[in-house]
This record gives structure tokens, sequence and C-alpha cells, in this order.
């Protein structure tokens, strides 16, 4: 009888014990939305990040009456962690890309140094010249962690973004039903294309730099068969005027395109191969690069000053690929290797970092797509003293004012002294102002000039030697060992200074100067 009872309530037990676990089990939990969120810098020990996320809701899963899983798996968060280093960068262009493999965003000098400036668990899209990201339903400045709200599509529209504008104040996106649509920063999502012209778009749209149109592959309105490359002017399409489709190409076969800071050129890579350069202003096509030279490319980008395009591609092998970033100069010649990573990467663009305006700095004057004028007053009303032209000097006088939350400062241009307001977008620091005659003994430090373009550093003394780098304008080395003299020639064994590669070059004055 004993041994019944003590069966008897190790039974009870066991059964207390599974209904429990049973209501356990069927305790599904709570899926909240994720906000976005700016966290200031300050909440880290060393104030190095910012953390920024994109709303996302976990949509619960279908889970039927048999299983027993525990229920919803939440989706990824799509976040964008940006390092405070990016607004600890030298002065000068960078080239930014993603690393695949350690999911950063990376930018790379031409001293050929790498310097993270965010990490992510997703690719995102980017402006021109990378400083605006879209992360979630947000526009994010990289530089001030300033956010701006994208309104989101409705769920029948099936649209894609695909191009931020360089002044983050202005979004492209291709949908399947509407084309082309544009959102202002601040307004609402805009159908640009009439009914009449509309037609299935074949390539995304992608913003020139400063706003004022639009390019896109489309079918022809009248030959369904048949894909062309057309522009519009913003202006007038947004304005419900005439909406002309300009074409740019009769063909349109897969390509890869971007342009030119001005926006007064395009370059085209059909299929992804070679290089074709479309003049707007004199209607012209010509090739800059052919299949042969550029292989299958994977992004396509134009630097900020108009001088050279850079584009990648995959190479290696299948058990060991690797990518390589190529240089070639819009005025013709072979393309460059200029960087190889061991890990896939996706090139983003360039970034142009320029030094705070102070009295007695000096810039250079960057192509723009619209006038951009020196005013004789502190106002965008002033009165318009001189148009600035690419590649002009503008030296920072002492005189300053903030104006509306702009900072404008008196500077002086040829003959002319005006006032122009501070940024990034129009200048870059005249990196050559000032430079001395060069001279080659150890310890001295060089600087490559414009005539040094391209200029090879070797692994050995000879012109036989294995071509490590080609030199860029701007790029600064220190000079360890020399010289050597071999085929008629001084040979000095350099170091790019803050990436720590060695190699040997040609002494010729003309191409350097001492920095």
């Amino acid at each position: 009888m004993g041994m019944v009872t003590v069966k008897s309530g190790r039974l009870v037990f066991f059964v207390l014990i599974f209904m429990l676990l049973v209501s356990c089990s069927r305790v599904q939990p709570v899926a909240t939305p994720v906000e976005r969120m700016t966290v200031d810098p300050s909440v880290y020990a060393q104030g190095t990040t910012t953390l920024i996320e994109s709303e996302t809701t976990a949509e619960p899963q279908d889970i039927g009456e048999a299983t027993s899983l525990p229920g919803p798996i939440p989706e990824v968060t799509p976040f964008l962690r940006i390092d405070s280093r990016i607004n600890l960068l030298p002065a000068g262009f960078y080239l930014v890309f993603y690393d695949l493999e350690k999911k950063s965003l990376e930018a790379l000098s031409f001293q050929i140094k790498l310097t993270t400036i965010a990490t992510g668990n997703e690719i995102f899209e980017h402006s021109t010249n990378t400083i605006y990201a879209q992360v979630g339903e947000k526009l994010i400045n990289l530089q001030t962690r300033e956010n701006f709200l994208v309104s989101a599509f409705g769920d029948d529209e099936n649209c894609e973004i695909s191009s931020i504008s360089k002044s983050g104040k202005m979004l492209a996106a291709g949908c399947a039903n509407d084309g082309v649509k544009i959102f202002p920063i601040g307004s609402e999502w805009l159908t640009i294309l009439p009914e009449e012209i509309q037609s299935p778009l074949q390539v995304l749209p992608q913003l020139s730099p400063n706003d004022e149109q639009v390019a896109f592959c489309m079918n022809d309105p009248l030959q369904e068969d048949a894909s062309k490359m057309y522009r519009i002017e913003l202006e007038k399409c947004m304005a419900g005027e005439a909406c002309e489709l300009q074409l740019i190409s009769s063909s349109c076969d897969e390509p890869i395109y971007v342009w030119s800071p001005d926006a007064k050129m395009m370059a085209v890579a059909e299929q992804r191969q070679g290089i074709r350069l479309y003049d707007f202003v004199f209607g012209t096509k010509t090739v800059l690069l052919s299949p042969e030279q550029t292989l299958l490319m994977d992004e396509l980008v134009w630097s900020p000053d108009g001088e050279r395009i850079a584009f990648t591609r995959l190479e290696g092998s299948e058990k060991k690929p690797f990518s390589s970033i190529y240089l070639a100069n819009i005025q013709g010649g072979e393309p460059r290797l200029f960087y190889q990573s061991e890990h896939p990467i996706k090139l983003v663009g360039w970034l142009n970092i320029i030094t705070t305006f102070k009295p007695n700095a000096r810039y250079v004057v960057l192509p723009f797509e619209s006038q951009y004028w020196l005013k004789d007053a502190p106002s965008h009303d002033a009165f318009n003293l001189k148009q600035f032209i690419a590649g002009e000097k503008v030296r920072i006088l002492d005189k300053s004012e903030m104006v509306a939350g702009e900072k404008w400062w008196q500077v002086q241009v040829a003959e002319f002294k005006g006032w122009v307001v501070e940024n990034s977008l129009h200048f870059q620091d005249d990196w050559a102002y000032g430079l001395g005659s060069p001279v080659f003994e150890p310890g001295r430090r060089l600087i490559v000039k414009i005539s040094g373009n391209d200029l090879r550093l070797r692994e050995m003394p000879s012109l036989n030697g294995v071509v490590k780098r080609y030199l860029q304008p701007g790029m600064r080395l220190k000079i360890v060992d020399g010289p050597a003299v071999v085929d008629n020639y001084n040979w000095w064994l350099v170091e790019i200074e803050e990436s720590k590669i060695y190699g040997w070059v040609v002494e010729e004055a003309l191409w350097y100067a001492s920095d």
C-alpha cells in the first residue's frame, strides 16, 4: 500500500511538471518594433561611435499547432555604427568602399592608408560624396549625425531608392508602375515622368551632382523592344512643364554609369566592360578605355576634381579571389592599379575632406554642375561679383560672419574680393601652395607634383623593377636611403608616409617638391 502511495505521488509530480512545461511552451514572445535612434556618442566609454538604426517590425510567422517552435524570429534591424574618426581625416580625396568580409565602410587615402569610418550589417545607399547614407527610412549625415525622415512607399508601389544627391537634399527611386520618383527632403515622393512617356525602367535613376538632372534607362516609348538611356531636367519636370527626354545613348545594354562632377559628361560601361565618355556640351562620344583595358568591372566612380575615374574588379582565382581598384585619367592612357584588397569589396564613391576655413588658408575650386558665385556681401541675395571656375585658387581673408546659420568668409579670387559660404562641396585644400624645390637626401620629405602623375614606385632600383604602386599627385614620401645609380638614373628608396610602403623612385626635380 505504501508503495502504491509513493508511485502515485511521483505520478502526480511528473504530471504537474509536464503541465507546467506545456503551458510555458505556449507563451509566445511579443514582437515589438525597434525604433530608429541616434545615440549620443557620450554614452560610449571612448566616445568613438554613434549607432544609427532603422525601424523594423518583426512579422509573426504562421506556426501550425503541431509544431513546438518557441515563436517568431524577429527580423534583423539594419544598423550603421559611425566612427568619429571620419571627422579627423586629413584633408584630401578618399576612395570609399565596403569591405564585405569585415562589414565595414573604409576610406582609402592617396597615401594608401585605410580608415574605418563605419560598420554595419548591410550595404546602404550613399550620396555621390559618401556623406549621406540611407539607413532604413532615415537619411543620415555621417559627419554631423543629422538625420531626416524619408517617407515610406506603399505596399503596391514596388519602388527602389537608387540615388542620393550630393547635398543630401533629394533622393531618386525607380518604380515598376510610376517610373521615376523624386523625394525632396521635407516633402513627399513625386512622380516625375508624365504618363504618356512612361515605360518600364531597365536601369534605376541616378541624380546628377547638384540635383538638377536625373539619368536612367527606359524602354523606348515608341519601340518596345528597344531600351535607351535618357536624362531629364528636374526643375521643368517637377514644375509640371514640358518634361523632355534627352537622349544619351540609343543603346542600354546592362550599363553602369556615373555623372562627372559638373554634369557636363557621363562615363558609361555597357555590360560592365570598357568606358565611353558622353560629352553633353559638344554632343560627342569617345572611348576612354576599351573592354580589353577594363575587363569586367563592378563599380564606377568619378573623382571630385573631375580628373580621374576609379573602377573595381574581382581578380585572382576561385579559391583565392581579391578585389582591385584602378584609376583612369580622363585625358587617356592605361588604367593604373591603385589598391588591392584580400577581401571582396564594393566601391561606394569619393569622399572630399577639406580643412576648416581660417585666415590665409588656400583652396582650389572644384567642378560643379550649377553656377557658383562670389558675392559682394555675405548673403545669397547679394550682387554676383564673379562666377567661380573649376581650378581657380581661393585665399581666405580675415573676415567672417554667421548669417542664417551659415558661415560666410571674405575671400580673394584673382583680382576680386568678395564673400563665399564655407562648405566642402565646392572646394579642396590647395596642397600645392608654397611648395619648395625638392632636396634629394635621406631624411628629406617629398610631395609628388602634378607633373609626376602615375610616377612608378618600384620594388628594385631598376627600370626592370616590378611596379608596386603608381604614385598620385599630392602623395607624400620620405627618403630613406640612396642614391643607387642604375640604368643611368639616380634611384632613391622612399616610404609612403601614412601607409609605410617602401619602394624605389627615379630622381627627377620636375616630379617632386619639398613637403
